[in-house]
């Protein structure tokens, strides 16, 4: 309990073979007067794996495990053909002693033996079971304890200048703390700066205790260094630089009038080396900086370390910004989350709460949500965890989620309500009873044209730059001094961008808290200037979009047709997201967009049928790209109905429902009618882009699909010449695709292998992640065309993973698709066989039917994993492939390339 560890006297052991040497070790420990079946042990131990591959890692394990533990004595595991079991006496776990205590009542013996949670980072079923009972169990004998418990006073270090104490864990932080130390034991005047609830003074006393408990210090030089003395100086609740006067003689035992501190602190320490820590210096600012710079200067051994949501602006002051929790990674596995620490703080503050709470994979998902929503502010995580003995994690989530989408004037709920709990922090600190406080001690102190400033800019989701901000502000607002002004206080992050630009952005509960101090007749306006902004921006990005801004936008986006949405301006929510079709062609955007715009187009209006056809036919091929059949294809019937004869929307209504039709229905003969009408409409309108397109699904429909390659290449290398007099680099180089492609149906497996590779280079490069997936996946076809299983695997992988980043739905089926192909040549017929029955369920549930082609591929990965598995347990796994979610099958993707990467490859 609270690690594993095993001990023989003093020799103790802590670096174990295998994960699955703990495990079994500890299921053999908790059992250990009983005979462990091998079956279920397999079963415990690796899950869903067939019975022989199980019982050849079990014995594999077992090997591994009593060599490690008999290496220098007698046996400790006995073991035949069907069962596993400890011998008797040779072994005892604290886990074991905690319950024969508490069996017989010794409840303060019992209290002691605890020594924490059962095997900290193991997430298997019965390990999360077995720490729930003793978690449980702990908590009752804890009620039953005959007095409050005894803590352990801390070693005081040189001096007794108290410090806080604090009763809670203290997580991820490291690299930071690391980087304070170096400043601190560097430089006389070191201010830690961040916005209120982000740990500043956690951390500043958390690094001097260590500074103080610790004799002797390397400084940045390499010379010893050595604090004579460490104070602490709380002046959160000072107002004036005399308050905070008296605050310092109080901390130092100085018996003099306010005006006398500076002097007797300087007698005081002038012989010796001090560190001296200002908490919460950020509303005595600017007065208080004169004092500090005095003391500095007449201290010269003298190391300042302040707490700050704002700098002090002085000479020789070095800046050290404590940034938010590092937040866990999409689709993290278990371990991983558990290990990354925003998720280890909200479990640990939740089970002080709730005793039987544990990360599980049933909870996971909404954990990470949770403290993704909350950015990794630990503050907020902590007021978040305090609410799971009253309000479920998906509930909290739905409601953090949707106050996170409230607009401005719009009515939502407030995320703000839930960060908060009665009583103050601590019983003294009430500015952190929530985050509403937190947040209010900071807007105080900011002027009121800057108050202003920061409701206006809320208008904004996802962050902004100042260009947006001053398209939406009053033009004699001095908006650059403000932003810096805003960033000063830690109520904006500036983020520095790849180009060198800056990004402002609110955390959200900042965010909330000035949306709901913005006056409500200033919200119509605000809301129709976001509006406008982005169609004059996207003119400005030039025939290239850049796509890492169009990406960084899309909240932005979002918001803007969410508020067309709601407002019922139909004409300008339909040209905004027309203007911004070039983007959408390359960038998905997300579901949220998706469901605004369609709302849009089912009002009453606009007025020009045209602009309605142009409308849904953009939104027909955006819901298609993200799986939404059934609704695309009713868009693009309405468009091709509303389009007025012979005009340009027809023209694209005509080339989306040709997509259609093909992709969907592999219908030649309705994507060729489409095309006859559409290609000269075109043509004769002058849309070269639209042209090239027409061109390029001609080519496959009616050619390539027949195998008349040379009619194909034809069409390709018209389409070519149309984009490149177009000037727009990524039309090319999804030109340069199809030729790619066109090598590929050509079997000529090198050309396609280089130009594949030389193709992925220059849409990485453009952050073109829709080109790279589905280059990535030729390439990956031609490896395995040319029998180099095991190379094909890293570029699925990658066409799934780019993919899978940018929600591009439509791209990750494919890379999903043709993946289980090489992993059944690979020696992984299981997950093949899964991955090919989700793949084809997916496919024909999201976006069409099955070619002849394709149910080919699926009968040749069956016919082979049947080879390899048996027709009964392909039976068992297609079921579970037909079952999995999409966030499931790209974890068992992840899984499967990573199994079969470290099997040799087969000859």
């Amino acid at each position: 309990m609270g690690a594993v560890v095993a001990r023989r006297g003093t020799q103790a052991l802590t670096r174990w073979p295998s994960r699955a040497a703990i495990a079994l070790l500890a299921r053999l420990a908790l059992g250990p007067d009983r005979a462990h079946a091998r079956e279920e042990l397999v079963e415990l131990l690796w899950p869903g794996v067939s019975l022989d591959v199980g019982r050849n890692r079990l014995r594999q394990t077992l090997s591994t495990l009593k060599s490690v533990l008999e290496a220098d004595g007698g046996p400790v595991i006995l073991a035949d053909r069907s069962t596993i079991r400890l011998v008797p006496e040779s072994l005892s776990s604290d886990a074991i002693e905690f319950e024969q205590l508490a069996r017989r009542g010794d409840v303060v013996r019992a209290l002691d033996r605890y020594g924490g949670e059962l095997m900290p980072s193991f997430y298997d079923e019965w390990v999360l079971e077995a720490r729930a009972q003793l978690s449980a169990q702990f908590e009752q004998l804890r009620a039953l304890a005959p007095g409050p418990e005894i803590i352990t006073p801390t070693r005081r270090g040189l001096m007794d200048d108290a410090l806080p104490a604090y009763l809670t864990r203290y997580y991820g932080v490291d690299a930071q703390a690391a980087r304070l130390r170096r400043e601190v034991l560097s430089q006389r005047l070191v201010t830690l700066v961040g916005p209120g609830g982000i740990g500043k003074t956690r951390l500043a006393v958390e690094l001097a205790q260590a500074l103080r408990d610790t004799p002797d210090l390397a400084g940045a030089d390499n010379r010893q260094l050595q604090f004579g003395r460490v104070g602490f100086v709380a002046l959160a609740a000072c107002s004036t630089v005399a308050q905070m006067l008296d605050a310092l003689a109080q901390a130092f035992g100085l018996t003099c009038g306010s005006n006398e501190v500076a002097d007797r602190l300087v007698q005081v320490l002038a012989e010796q080396r001090t560190l001296l820590v200002l908490d919460n210096l950020e509303q005595l600012l600017p007065d208080a900086a004169p004092l500090v710079a005095q003391l500095t200067l007449r201290l010269p051994a003298l190391h300042v370390l302040a707490t700050s949501r704002r700098v002090l602006g002085l000479d020789g002051e070095r800046e050290v910004v404590l940034s938010p929790l590092p937040l866990p990674e999409p689709d993290a596995a278990l371990v991983d989350l558990a290990a990354n620490p925003a998720v280890a703080l909200f479990v640990d503050r939740a089970q002080a709460v709730r005793a039987d709470f544990h990360l599980g994979t049933r909870n996971s998902d909404a954990v990470a949500a949770l403290v993704q929503l909350l950015g990794g502010a630990p503050l907020a995580i902590e007021l978040a965890a305090a609410r799971v003995r009253s309000i479920g994690l998906t509930e909290m989530q739905q409601h953090l989620d949707a106050a996170r989408q409230t607009g401005v004037g719009r009515p939502g709920p407030k995320g703000l309500d839930l960060l908060s709990r009665p009583g103050p922090r601590s019983g003294v600190d009430t500015r952190h009873a929530s985050m509403e406080a937190v947040i209010e001690w900071s807007w105080q102190l900011l002027p009121m044209p800057l108050q202003h400033t920061l409701s206006a800019m809320t208008v904004f989701v996802g962050g902004f730059t100042a260009a947006a901000a001053a398209a939406v502000l009053d033009p004699e607002v001095d908006l650059i001094l403000q932003l810096d002004e805003a960033v000063q206080h830690s109520l904006l992050s500036a983020e520095r961008q790849a180009d060198d630009s800056l990004r402002y952005r609110f955390s959200e509960p900042v965010r909330e808290y000035a949306l709901a101090r913005l006056p409500p007749g200033d919200a119509p306006d605000l809301r129709r200037r976001h509006r406008d902004w982005w169609p004059h921006w996207m003119a400005s990005l030039g025939a290239t979009v850049p796509l890492a801004p169009f990406r960084a936008e899309l909240p932005n986006i979002v918001a803007a047709l969410a508020s067309a949405d709601a407002d019922g301006d139909v004409d300008q929510g339909v040209r905004l997201a027309l203007a911004l079709r070039a983007g959408f062609k390359v960038v998905p955007l997300p579901g949220g967009g998706i469901d605004h715009l369609e709302r849009l187009l089912t009002k009453p209006g606009p007025a020009d049928p045209a602009l309605r056809s142009l409308g849904l036919s953009l939104l027909a091929a955006l819901a298609f790209d993200a799986g939404l059949r059934e609704r695309a294809q009713a868009h693009a019937d309405r468009a091709l109905q509303d389009a007025p004869p012979d005009s340009l929307a027809r023209a694209h209504a005509l080339q989306v429902a040709a997509r259609i039709a093909w992709t969907a229905h592999h219908d030649r003969e309705a994507v060729c009618r489409l095309l006859d009408e559409g290609l000269p409409l075109a043509e004769q309108l002058g849309d070269a882009r639209l042209q090239a397109t027409m061109l390029a699904q001609r080519a496959y429909a009616q050619h390539v699909s027949l195998g008349q390659l040379d009619q194909a290449a034809a069409l390709f290398a018209r389409q070519r010449g149309l984009l490149q007099a177009l000037d727009n680099r990524h039309d090319v180089h999804h030109a340069m695709y199809h030729q790619v492609n066109l090598d590929y149906q050509r079997n000529h497996w090198g050309q396609t292998i280089a130009g594949a590779r030389r193709l992925i280079e220059l849409a990485q490069a453009d952050h073109d992640w829709a080109l790279v997936s589905k280059t990535a996946n030729v390439l990956g076809g031609a490896l395995r065309e040319t029998r180099e299983w095991h190379a094909a695997l890293p570029c699925y992988l990658q066409a799934a993973e780019v993919a899978w980043a940018d929600r591009d739905h439509f791209n990750w089926a494919y890379a999903v698709w043709n993946l289980p192909a090489a992993l059944v040549r690979c020696g992984r017929p299981d997950d093949a066989m899964r991955l090919m029955a989700f793949a084809a369920h997916h496919w024909t549930t999201r976006f069409g039917e099955l070619t002849a082609a394709d149910q080919r591929t699926v009968q040749r990965v069956t016919r082979l994993a049947r080879t390899q598995l048996g027709a009964a347990r392909c039976a068992e796994l297609e079921q579970e492939g037909r079952s999995l979610s999409p966030a499931q099958a790209m974890q068992s993707l992840r899984s499967a390339i990573t199994a079969a990467r470290s099997q040799p490859a087969p000859p």
